[in-house]
């Protein structure tokens, strides 16, 4: 009969080459203040290649909705969080309570001499998001709440 392998690659593939360093992770948290400020924390990971010039300063550099935060790590260092706050920031809210602004976000890598070591893009919303657990007459609440609105999810 056949010989069906039930393993393999399924999705597409790409090889990836880098020589001083690369953005290895990009993990963004964004919260909505009280006074309509977003903010993005970006924390940044990189890894560096070990080669000659793998060990040069680094600086990450962060733009969320046009505003800008920048970073600098030293050679022994492979870790940042960048925190942009957005005055005014457009509020992301569920389907059906408003609207669903997204804005740019992005971080670049760059040393000495390399303008473009690495660069992560994404859309981002500004919310904030809450479980109310407070106690009532029936027991414990268990409601989303989404920019101050308890929200009814399906």
């Amino acid at each position: 009969g056949p010989d069906l392998q039930t393993a393999g690659l399924w999705r597409p593939v790409r090889v990836e080459r880098w020589r001083v360093a690369r953005l290895a992770q990009v993990r963004p948290v964004v919260t909505l203040g009280a006074d309509g400020t977003g903010r993005a924390e970006l924390h940044v990971t990189v890894e560096r290649s070990g080669l000659p010039g793998g060990d040069a300063p680094l600086t990450v550099r962060a733009q969320v909705a046009g505003v800008v935060a920048v970073a600098s790590l030293a050679p022994d260092e492979d870790a940042a969080t960048l925190v942009v706050e957005v005055p005014d920031a457009p509020v992301w809210w569920p389907v059906g309570h408003g609207d669903q602004p997204l804005v740019d976000a992005t971080v670049t890598l760059a040393a000495a001499g390399h303008d473009d070591l690495g660069r992560w893009h994404r859309r981002l919303g500004f919310r904030d998001v809450r479980v109310d657990r407070n106690r009532d007459e029936h027991g414990t609440r268990f409601t989303f709440v989404v920019n101050s609105l308890p929200v009814f999810i399906r």
